[in-house]
């Protein structure tokens, strides 16, 4: 008797289990990738659909489909397909103002007991023609380029980088090119220095920032000057910027341990009763939750209207110093914000940003 109870409960397990198998589903796609070759950006979209079945036993619901970026839409079927019903996935990718190659993903989670299924597209957008215009916005007299602007971007006081800007001459003579003398920590050349029509030139800079002396963004107009004409140089200006940091590469993990650290208190300060071309006060706290002295090297914001007072000596571990500044808000009405930026000593944030905002009234 006790046998027969035995097997009555292990075929009434069995039977439980088979139907638990039986009742589940199982997407199978047809292909999980689709090269769509190449595609010319004018397209502006090319969509292809992922056709699959389910065959297993049991209502497949597809229950959300992300794609890997915001360029790619996947549509899917919201109602569950049954046991051996067809179905598909429709992607379609966005190819303007994305020339190039690209691979996408597309991962679509389900009811099924397994992982979620990933599907790809793949392809190159050809880039459509464009103008002289287009592609040289900015005009300097016989010259066009992309930028006015170069940016060498975090630099640390070691550091020696190179950057270059392209310039066409759009004028039928031949145009000559240089730069005037350039402060001892930039190098600067134009080759080739006389450009024949419809050519191009690169204007390349090398930045040695260990012969800079100042922290954080640091910026330089340079002038071109074109075919010897001085006077018009004043129009012809480029902007180079870096932002130079404390150099930390040589540290051992020992000193990186006992290096100083910042934290401030709070990271938004918030100012109330800010009125027009009124000077407004305020502060924030800054503790040094390290092992060594910490320093605050330099503050600034993109806004010439706030004015930070740092202090002169080093912040001692696991000591906090109040950092007071001055708002000078303008007639602007409204709601502002800004962002001060504080170069410091501190391996593991050498820039250390507060936000600041507030709102001008009458």
């Amino acid at each position: 008797m006790k046998k027969l109870s035995l097997l009555a409960f292990s075929v009434l397990i069995s039977l439980i289990c088979f139907a638990q198998e039986r009742g589940k589903p199982v997407p199978v796609f047809s292909e999980q990738s689709f090269n769509f070759g190449r595609i010319p950006e004018e397209a502006g979209k090319v969509t292809h659909e992922f056709m699959f079945t389910n065959q297993g036993d049991g209502p497949l619901v597809i229950q959300q489909v992300i794609a890997s970026c915001g360029c790619t839409t996947p549509v899917w079927p919201k109602e569950p397909i049954p046991p051996g019903g067809h179905a598909s996935i429709r992607v379609t990718y966005s190819t303007i103002d994305r020339p190039g190659m690209f691979d996408k993903t597309i991962t679509i989670y389900n009811n099924s007991n397994k992982n979620p299924v990933s599907l790809h597209i793949t392809g190159e957008v050809i880039q459509k023609p464009v103008s002289i215009e287009q592609a040289y916005p900015q005009v300097m007299g016989p010259l066009r380029m992309k930028s006015r602007f170069i940016s060498f971007g975090n630099m640390t006081t070691q550091g020696t980088k190179t950057e270059q800007i392209l310039i066409l001459n759009v004028s039928k003579a031949p145009v000559e090119v240089s730069l005037e003398k350039l402060p001892p920590y930039l190098k600067g050349i134009v080759v080739p220095s006389v450009m024949q029509p419809n050519s191009e030139a690169a204007v390349i800079f090398s930045l040695n920032s260990a012969m800079l002396h100042d922290w954080g963004i640091h910026s330089d107009e340079i002038p071109l000057i074109v075919n010897h004409d001085k006077a018009a140089s004043h129009d012809n200006i480029l902007t180079l910027t870096v932002n130079r940091l404390e150099d930390f590469t040589h540290l051992t993990p020992a000193e990186r341990k006992n290096a100083p650290a910042i934290s401030i208190i709070p990271g938004e300060v918030r100012l109330q009763d800010v009125k027009q071309n009124v000077m407004k006060r305020g502060s924030f706290i800054v503790k040094n939750s390290g092992a060594s002295p910490l320093l605050l090297l330099k503050a600034f914001s993109d806004c010439d209207c706030i004015k930070t007072f740092l202090p002169k000596h080093a912040i001692a571990p696991q000591k906090e110093e109040t950092v007071r500044f001055e708002l000078t808000p303008g007639i602007t009405l409204g709601d502002r914000f800004e962002t001060l930026n504080i170069i410091t000593n501190a391996p593991s944030a050498p820039s250390k940003q507060v936000h600041i905002s507030w709102e001008t009234v009458k």
